[in-house]
């Protein structure tokens, strides 16, 4: 199985939800672990017809969430059969870069102008309405549960019941991974939020789209110019905490710190480090006419974020471990990429990025998190129209 591994011109808050991996007691270092390989690719999937289902838009704002666009994501579990728990995480992209060249951008054709159809796609919200979970509440956590148990009822009775339920729920589901991985699916109605800098007219509008799961593409985003279309320029896939900090000590070691004392780091130029976390926030970056631009950041309600996706799972990612933070803001909030210049010098002494665990050591140490492969991505304004296309070939 496959397996892969940011607000205003001063600061961009948006979520995620941190899971463990960098959060440890400020006396406990943390020492980086061995050699990371290339994750293999995927093999060609088939894909099966999916039934018709009725669509059903997701709530651009879950009642319980008390920020925007905070999803609710499993994260590294204290005890195999409990729940993570889940908090809002901020993001935190650096300030205006220095304008670069414009890349090459494929303009969208006629037939691009109208949303597909959903023929080929099962709606995910109605996928777990259908599966006994509400629509409206923790639709990132009851994402984990469908990829793994398929229903609520199994989900519940595999977290609450005693021994002998989870080996019958365990039976039950061993097959179930390989036919969710074949099926595609869409998410209609997504929110995005807004980031107005003061580069705007030059590098754009900013929008965080915060997802209930990680997610790449075929290839990584930043090589596929080609791949976007109309406002949409380009997009970076974000998963750290910008609220937690952890400080590379002078022999090798990662310390967690409170903000007060990484501001007293920082001032000191010390090397910080920001964690990891389950989830993908995808950055976008929309580039248009100033007029349309201003009506895109005032009024969110007239547009929506949809996606189509496929290769669902529940599964360890490649790594695990903290991002350097001046590395993540000079890749402008791109983890795919910091971590691929990770690869390239893995054994520098401040790591762009710092493993705590790995494929082949400390494995167990990496959680378990919903993953998909992204097939298309669409900015749909009034009407149903795209605006913005991501669609590799």
């Amino acid at each position: 199985m496959p397996r892969f591994a940011l607000g205003t011109c001063r600061a961009l808050l948006l979520l995620a939800i941190p899971v463990a991996g960098c959060a440890r007691s400020n006396d406990e270092p943390v020492t980086a672990v061995g050699t990371v390989s290339a994750a293999s690719p995927s093999p060609k999937q088939v894909v099966p017809a999916a039934p018709p289902v009725e669509p059903i838009a997701v709530e651009a704002k879950p009642p319980d969430n008390p920020l925007p666009g905070q999803v609710a994501v499993p994260g590294q579990k204290t005890a195999p059969d409990k729940p993570a728990d889940v908090a809002p995480v901020p993001l935190l992209l650096g300030p205006p870069q220095k304008p670069q060249a414009e890349p090459p951008r494929t303009e969208l054709v006629h037939k691009a102008e109208k949303r597909p159809d959903t023929e080929d796609y099962q709606d995910l919200a109605a996928v777990l309405a259908n599966a006994g979970f509400e629509a409206k509440r923790d639709w990132g956590r009851h994402l984990a549960s469908y990829v793994r148990f398929g229903t609520k009822a199994l989900a519940d009775k595999y977290l609450e019941g005693d021994r002998f339920d989870k080996i019958e729920v365990e039976k039950r589901t061993r097959d179930r991974s390989e036919g969710v991985f074949k099926v595609r699916f869409r998410m209609t109605s997504l929110p995005y939020r807004p980031v107005v800098r003061e580069d705007i007219e030059t590098e754009g509008l900013l929008a965080e789209v915060a997802l209930p799961m990680r997610v790449r593409g075929a290839k990584p985003f930043h090589t596929e110019a080609a791949a976007f279309g109309g406002v949409l320029a380009g997009m970076n896939p974000s998963e750290i905490d910008a609220r937690r900090f952890s400080f590379l000590t002078k022999d090798g070691q990662l310390r967690v710190f409170t903000p007060a004392e990484a501001a007293v780091v920082k001032r000191n130029d010390g090397v910080l480090y920001h964690p990891e976390v389950a989830n993908t926030t995808l950055i976008l970056v929309l580039k248009g006419k100033l007029d349309d631009l201003k009506d895109m950041a005032r009024n969110q309600g007239g547009y929506s974020v949809e996606i189509d996706f496929t290769e669902l799972r529940y599964s360890r990612p490649q790594a695990w471990g903290c991002f350097r933070k001046d590395a993540y803001l000079d890749a402008r909030g791109d983890c795919e990429r910091v971590f691929a210049d990770f690869l390239k010098d893995e054994d520098a002494p401040q790591p762009v990025y710092f493993a705590t665990a790995i494929e082949g050591d400390r494995e167990s140490k990496i959680p378990e998190i919903v993953q998909a492969r992204l097939k298309a991505l669409r900015v749909v304004g009034n009407g149903g129209k795209v605006l913005g296309i991501y669609l590799p070939k």
